[in-house]
Order: C-alpha cells, then structure tokens, then sequence
C-alpha cells in the first residue's frame, strides 16, 4: 500500500511549513539575541555605573557625624579665640553674653 499523490502533497506540505517555522523561529531568536543581548549589555554598563556611585557615596550618619565634629572643633576654636580677647581686655562680660547668644559654649 503505497503513498497516494494526495498524501504526498499533504506530507510535502507539512516539510514545507516545518522548514518555514524553523526557518522564522531561527530569524526570531536571532532578532531577540540581538535586541536583548543589547538591553543586557546597557544594564551591565548601568549596574558598573551605581556600583561606582555606592563606592563613593557617603551616608547621612558619615555626614551628620563630620558636621557634629565640625562643629565641635569651630567652637572649641571660637572659645579659645574668646578666652584671649577676654584675658587681653580686649572682650568684656557684655561682649562674652554676645558670643553666648549666638550659640557658642564659652564659660
């Protein structure tokens, strides 16, 4: 019992439109290769760039704690230019309450 001429179109066919879909599905995956493997290598470029900023990036409390300091250090240096001004007479009780009123610790 051999393959009639209608079963051989059918056959013929169906090769036709496996070959057709293997061939689109091979255009397919390359054109997704493609347009991802650019997104990839974007978000790759990105990532390389945020870890950069992470690295130099200083936080809020490194920040509060240099201003802290900071100001610890200008008014121990306020207090000491106070305490010559005062010894030399150059600063008297009045002038001291006006430093003390602008913020800075001076006994």
């Amino acid at each position: 019992m051999g393959n009639t001429d209608e079963q051989k179109d059918s056959i013929m066919d169906d090769e036709k439109f496996i070959n057709f879909m293997e061939s689109r599905d091979e255009k397919l995956v390359d054109f997704l290769t493609t347009k991802f493997g650019a997104i990839d290598g974007r978000f790759e470029k990105i990532e390389g760039r945020l870890d950069r900023i992470e690295t130099t990036m200083v936080t809020k409390s490194f920040l509060t704690d240099v201003m802290a300091n900071f100001r610890v250090e200008t008014n121990e240096k306020v207090y000491k230019t106070v305490e010559i001004l005062k010894e030399k007479k150059v600063f008297d009780d009045k002038d001291i309450k006006r430093v003390k009123e602008a913020g800075v610790a001076v006994k």
